[in-house]
């Protein structure tokens, strides 16, 4: 299995006179890892360095120079050493393509996907995969990682909302005002955030001296996001305090609210 890829005290240059700046930031082989941020440009340029080292492919659909689904797979097959041909088939046929279709924009963008998922690189780089695409094609997309990919090679994709792929990731990173707010195991994550709500005074004893986002009060009732520390004890001692989970994009959309 290939070597994590390693970015340390790295900074580029994103829109709107943006920095983003990466003190360390460790994304590992076989996994699926999920980046999303504030302003996409953020994650765009996240890829941006993670392609410059060496063993990665960074997804891009073809410019339209092939004229049929056919000529492009061939092409994608000499380009990709270890080219799954059988795979490719079956992804091809997953979204309904046929060699001899014309390679039109919207079919270029599956063309691409099914590139991706193919071409057994150790690293796959996509930005913003879903873009362009149909519900039905996006869903079958991220389904198509998970399963044909899972354990051999690592996607890495940049997406302007989480929610839809979150049931496929494994690992996930949140970017906020040029900065990496979160790297870490999705499940890890998520076993540390809560959705607390209940009684001012209840919700304030148990979320005194904890990491919190978006807090409400009406003078009688608080709400409140909590991401606990990993060694931190759980919310909800309290009668008067109410705890739900809540998904990676809602824990997001707290953490990154203006």
């Amino acid at each position: 299995m290939a070597d994590p890829l390693v970015l340390k005290n790295r900074s580029i240059s994103c829109a709107d006179g943006l920095t983003l700046s990466v003190d360390e930031l460790t994304v590992y082989p076989g996994r699926i890892t999920f980046i999303t941020a504030k302003q996409p440009e953020e994650g765009s340029a996240l890829l941006s360095l993670l392609a410059e080292a060496p063993g990665v492919f960074f997804s891009k659909p073809p410019a339209g120079a092939f004229s049929t689904a056919g000529d492009f797979l061939s092409a994608a097959a000499a380009k990709h050493p270890r080219w799954d041909a059988a795979l490719a088939q079956e992804a091809l046929g997953e979204f309904s393509l046929k060699p001899s279709d014309p390679a039109d924009e919207y079919s270029c963008r599956l063309l691409a996907a099914v590139e991706a998922l193919a071409c057994r690189e150790d690293f796959v780089l996509i930005d913003r995969p879903a873009e362009g695409l149909e519900d039905r094609h996006r869903k079958l997309f991220y389904l198509l990682m998970r399963d044909f990919c899972r354990g051999e090679t690592a996607f890495v994709a940049s997406v302007p909302e989480i929610g839809d792929a979150e049931i496929i990731i494994d690992d996930v990173v949140f970017l906020n005002r040029g900065k990496v707010i979160i790297a870490e195991e999705k499940r890890s994550l998520l076993s540390r955030a809560a959705y607390v709500s209940g009684h001012c005074r209840a919700v304030a004893a148990e979320t005194d001296g904890r990491e919190k986002y978006g807090e409400r009060s009406n003078g009688k009732i608080t709400t409140v996001v909590c991401l606990l520390a990993k060694d931190e004890a759980a919310v909800g001692g309290s009668c008067d305090v109410s705890v739900m989970n809540i998904g990676l994009q809602t824990l997001f959309d707290f953490m990154c609210a203006d």
